[in-house]
């Protein structure tokens, strides 16, 4: 075997260890890739666990505190006789006034964020990698359709400059084509740059030969019927609801923890007091008991100021309550009418034999350079607003499924 091929054999190796570590190097479609990303991507399955998360933080609040020692000891002599006092006691503190219950509504509050946000991040990884396997593909038809408009422009501003001469209208004509080529040409470099981006992102869990994967509308689009009567069992789960929810629980519980302030903690323990007088000794066991005096300060301020703060919030949360209502019912009638807008698009074999056909009119001078313009521009324009749709399309439909999925499988239990 030749040197160079030596050579070459650990970068192959490599490579090929590379794409078999991948684990969904081998997704067959985009809903394959949906799956293998909910069981394999770190992002996804570490926020399962959100409403756990909450569980054990409101948990926390009913911790209980650890005992406070206390030790003194008072030394001197008398007739020359030694006099010492020791005192020592431990003191376990009594919260009084439901502060731990008060503390509880406030973590309860920051669970419901937690939970929220853990919700956000699944959808976030679901929507980013698969809909990055989306756009792998969308990419790749737009760079052709790019690469398609480029070329077809320098070869008219090469056929014009071959003339010599031009009369005047064919000078403005090379003048459009040519200031029209310079904006395709960065389009498509934008669009190599995002591929490469986007490369680069599915690397590691599709491998660095990830091909992307189309939209199939239908296997993606919701029961948005059913969706639409269970709207109240998934709705109070949504993000949106769960930091509403949030605001009003922390600030219900902050109020109770203002209140509950109010109450002095008990201290109180065993104590042991040992007294040395002279040759004698005596120990004296007892109770020991410490409470502040609410003689200063009631905190009549806070509870005053807590009280208006959870006032004005329960009123913003009737309010932003309807206006998270309207937004999902509105994304459930958004999603049934861009799925049948996808789905009635032309083919793409349609829209290449109608564009083959343009360009042939105008090679044969039936039509102007006006619409040879106007028809490359509209069918970039139309790839554009499509592949926008279909990512739109892609992350409402997976945010409703999960929430749907969910409010329905409650509503079985």
């Amino acid at each position: 075997m030749k040197p160079a091929l030596l050579f070459l054999l650990p970068i192959v190796a490599l490579n090929s260890m590379a794409e078999d570590v991948a684990p969904c190097a081998q997704v067959s479609d985009l809903t394959n890739a949906i799956q293998c990303i909910q069981k394999n991507e770190p992002a996804f399955t570490t926020a399962l666990h959100g409403e756990r998360e909450a569980t054990q933080l409101e948990s926390s609040a009913y911790r209980l505190i650890n005992p406070e020692f206390q030790f003194d000891v008072i030394d001197g002599k008398s007739g020359g006789d030694v006099q010492r006092e020791a005192n020592a006691a431990m003191l376990f503190t009594l919260e009084l006034g439901g502060k731990r219950g008060a503390r509880a509504k406030v973590l309860s509050g920051e669970g419901l964020n937690l939970q929220a946000d853990a919700f956000e991040q699944q959808m976030l990884a679901l929507s980013e990698l698969g809909g990055a396997l989306l756009r792998l593909n969308q990419l790749a038809r737009e760079r052709a359709v790019l690469q398609e408009s480029s070329d077809t422009f320098r070869r008219v501003v090469r056929l014009f400059k071959s003339r010599g001469q031009l009369p005047p209208d064919q000078k403005v004509g090379l003048n459009a084509f040519e200031l029209i080529l310079l904006n395709y040409d960065q389009k498509l470099l934008t669009v190599e740059a995002e591929l490469l981006r986007i490369q680069m992102r599915t690397e590691k869990l599709f491998g660095v030969k990830a091909k992307g994967q189309p939209l199939d509308v239908s296997k993606f689009l919701p029961d948005i019927k059913r969706a639409s009567q269970s709207l109240e069992s998934w709705l109070s789960r949504t993000p949106e609801m769960l930091r509403l929810r949030a605001d009003q629980t922390k600030a219900e519980g902050e109020f109770a923890m203002a209140r509950a302030d109010v109450w002095p903690d008990l201290k109180v323990g065993p104590a042991i007091r040992q007294t040395t007088s002279g040759p004698f000794k005596y120990q004296s066991y007892g109770v020991s008991v410490s409470f502040q005096l609410p003689l200063l300060s009631w905190n009549g301020s806070l509870r005053e100021s807590r009280e208006l703060t959870q006032n004005r919030v329960r009123s913003k949360t009737k309010w932003e309550n309807q206006d998270i209502r309207s937004q999902y019912v509105s994304t459930l009638s958004q999603l049934e009418k861009i799925s049948k807008l996808l789905m009635e698009t032309p083919t793409e074999s349609e829209i290449n034999r109608k564009h083959l056909s343009s360009e042939n009119l105008f090679d044969r001078g039936l039509v102007g350079r006006a619409l040879m313009i106007e028809a490359h521009r509209s069918i970039v324009d139309y790839y554009e607003t499509k592949h926008a749709l279909e990512r739109r399309f892609l992350e409402d439909s997976l945010k409703i499924q999960t929430l749907a999925k969910v409010g329905n499988a409650e509503v079985t239990k």
